[in-house]
């Protein structure tokens, strides 16, 4: 059984956890976690229009969180992913709370944005902000896809050695961002999760390529540029990450 995309409604923290506690039930009776596998294939098929669902070949391996030990082995048993699941969910919770907020104060700046004639936001991304979204997913060896919002993660088969608690966010903001933890965690050499990230809602610099950038989580700062593509005629930019952190697109 799947667990639900995203955290975009909820009537109440308390019902929501029940009923996430008899999903989680379902999914352990089954022996398999909550997990997909996508098809293998090269990283040119990963950042080919033509197969906008391939999985790609990647590279990488290092130190994961509590969910998944270094490398992605030593994974808890059974019960402790669970409880680390319901963590997860309950924090995600919290967090849509506290965007709404947020999503207000942005959709004024937004206007703003639309409003500008002085060329002041020309060379930089500016997004519609969109409502916080996030998924929490158990992910083992078998590879998955995780969809958030308008976003997608495929992870491989083979990328990660053990079962793990793996969440992706979609931040409010008035760029396109996206968390990913256990922070830290990386993946098998050469089979890398691809990303795609969606910039519709945004308005971009023209005639330059949008990218796929790996950000400070502190600073916001531009550390790494992942290999990726862009697809203009599909508002999205699809590359290949290493390991988890932030990621934005950038140019």
């Amino acid at each position: 059984m799947r667990t639900p995309r995203s955290m975009r409604s909820r009537p109440s923290r308390s019902s929501a956890v029940a009923l996430l506690i008899g999903v989680i039930a379902a999914a352990c009776d089954s022996g398999q976690g909550l997990t997909t596998q996508p098809p293998s294939s090269t990283v040119a098929d990963a950042l080919s229009p033509a197969r906008p669902g391939a999985t790609p070949a990647g590279t990488n391996g290092a130190t994961g969180s509590s969910n998944t030990g270094t490398g992605g082995t030593g994974a808890p048993a059974t019960t402790n992913l669970d409880s680390i699941l319901l963590r997860e969910l309950a924090r995600i919770a919290d967090r849509q709370m506290a965007e709404r907020s947020i999503y207000d104060a942005l959709k004024v700046e937004w206007q703003r944005v639309l409003d500008d004639t002085t060329g002041r936001y020309r060379d930089s991304l500016m997004c519609d902000p969109k409502q916080y979204v996030a998924t929490v997913k158990i992910v083992g060896p078998e590879g998955a896809e995780i969809n958030f919002g308008e976003h997608s993660l495929r992870i491989p088969s083979g990328a990660l050695t053990a079962p793990a608690v793996i969440t992706a966010e979609a931040p409010t903001s008035l760029r396109v961002t996206a968390i990913f933890s256990p922070h830290g965690t990386q993946f098998v050499a050469s089979r890398h999760p691809t990303l795609e990230l969606s910039y519709k809602h945004c308005k971009g610099p023209l005639n330059r390529p949008a990218r796929i950038a790996y950000v400070s989580r502190t600073t916001g700062a531009i550390l790494e540029w992942p290999p990726s593509q862009d697809f203009p005629d599909l508002g999205l930019v699809r590359g290949l990450i290493g390991h988890f952190s932030n990621y934005m697109v950038a140019y």
